[in-house]
């Protein structure tokens, strides 16, 4: 008796309705997503075009530059410093390193060569302007 209740509740039309209604809503926040990270990319994109486009002035890149190198994690410094360590612009790195390696890379202190892989190693190549700041500059890496 009390089952027929809770079925006479709830139409099968009612419980399609509902079924939409959440469809619908998921499907816009997927929509609202897309959008705002497609916005997101442009905007990081036109800031980089900005720097290319040499709409700076030499001062304002190496002010920007020496911020990222100062907003460094511990594990970015530590593997800045196999570069200064090694005097060398080119490094490999083995996987387990490659975390913090492509979060450099993000950034666009590191980059990576044309020839990347070689028996479970990754060639790490640091950016010109990285390594002349931390040549005349190694508190960066402290």
């Amino acid at each position: 008796m009390g089952y027929n209740k809770i079925g006479s509740s709830f139409s099968y039309k009612g419980l399609i309705y509902v079924i939409l209604l959440l469809v619908s809503v998921i499907a816009l926040i997927m929509v609202y997503y897309r959008n705002s990270r497609e916005n997101k990319d442009k905007s990081v994109t036109k800031g980089i075009e900005g720097i290319q486009k040499e709409e700076f002035t030499q001062k304002e890149i190496d002010d920007i530059h020496k911020k990222l190198l100062a907003n460094l994690s511990k594990k970015e410094k530590d593997f800045l410093s196999l570069f200064m360590v090694e005097d060398t612009k080119t490094i490999r790195s083995d996987y387990a390193r490659s975390d913090t390696a492509n979060a450099l890379v993000a950034q666009r202190i590191v980059y990576l060569p044309q020839q990347v892989s070689s028996h479970g190693s990754v060639s790490y190549v640091i950016q010109n302007w990285a390594w002349e700041i931390l040549k005349k500059s190694p508190k960066y890496l402290e």
